[in-house]
C-alpha cells in the first residue's frame, strides 16, 4: 500500500503479486492492484482483477465502482452503468447528492457518461432515481 500512495506503481504490482501468491483467497489484493491497474491506464488487467475482488467478495460496492469506472474508459457502457447499480444496490447512500459527489471516482465517472451522449447520461439518471425512491 505504501507504494501506491508514493505512486511507486510497479513496485505495488510487485507486492500484490506476492501477496496473490502466498493467498490466492486474498480479496485485498486483487483489489489493490486492480486499483493499481486502473491509475496506470490498463483498464482490462484492472477488470480481471476487479473480477476476482467482486467473486471474493460479492458485496463489496468499491469494486463494483472501480469495475465501473474501468469499462467506462473501455467504451463498454452497459457494463459500467450494469455496475453502478450493483454498487449502489449494495450501497444506497452512494445516491445521496452529497456524497455520490464527493466520491471522486463517481464523479469522474458520471461527467465521462454525461460527455459520452445523453442516452447513457440519461440511463445513469434514471438507475439513480430508481434506487433513491
Amino acid at each position: 500500500m505504501l507504494y501506491v500512495i508514493l505512486g511507486q506503481y510497479e513496485r505495488a504490482i510487485n507486492d500484490y503479486d506476492e501477496a496473490i501468491n502466498l493467498d490466492p483467497q486474498y480479496s485485498g489484493a486483487y483489489l489493490g492492484r486492480g486499483f493499481v491497474y486502473h491509475e496506470l491506464g490498463r483498464y482490462e488487467q484492472a477488470i480481471e482483477d476487479l473480477n476476482k475482488t467482486v467473486q471474493l467478495i460479492p458485496y463489496f460496492e468499491y469494486a463494483y465502482l472501480l469495475r465501473a469506472n474501468a469499462y467506462i474508459e473501455l467504451g463498454e457502457y452497459n457494463k459500467a452503468i450494469e455496475d453502478y447499480n450493483e454498487a449502489i444496490y449494495l450501497a444506497p447512500w452512494l445516491v445521496e447528492y452529497d456524497q455520490i459527489h464527493d466520491t471522486v471516482e463517481a464523479n469522474i465517472a458520471y461527467n465521462f457518461i454525461v460527455a459520452k451522449g445523453p442516452a447513457i447520461a440519461e440511463k445513469v439518471r434514471q438507475a439513480i432515481e430508481e434506487f433513491s425512491d
